[in-house]
């Protein structure tokens, strides 16, 4: 099919006259389907920036508990609370984007 049809973001552009064929009748460029994809090209956007931002806040946390190791505990809570919204983001990225 790569060779019929080919995403330009989030509009399907025709190659050949099969691709042709198939967007007549499939639709698949109509304005809710494109608004949709384009909905979740967004989401999974949004939610890799969150996941840098979270993977930054677990380094930022594991570096002060490494330079204080005697208030380690008081850091824990924070860290298992990070590492708990990446778990929840990763699963969300997974299933948005078929990546295991």
């Amino acid at each position: 099919m790569f060779e019929h049809l080919q995403y330009s973001r989030a509009v399907i552009r025709v190659k050949t006259a099969a691709g042709k064929q198939a967007e007549k009748i499939l639709d698949f460029n109509d304005a809710a389907s494109v608004e949709y994809r384009e909905f979740v090209l967004d989401l999974i956007g949004t939610l890799e920036k969150d996941r840098r931002e979270l993977v930054g806040t677990i380094r930022d946390i594991e570096r002060q508990m490494g330079l204080s190791p005697q208030r380690s505990e008081e850091h824990k809570p924070e860290k298992d609370s990070a590492e708990e919204q990446l778990r929840r983001i990763e699963s969300h990225l997974s299933r948005l984007t078929g990546a295991t």
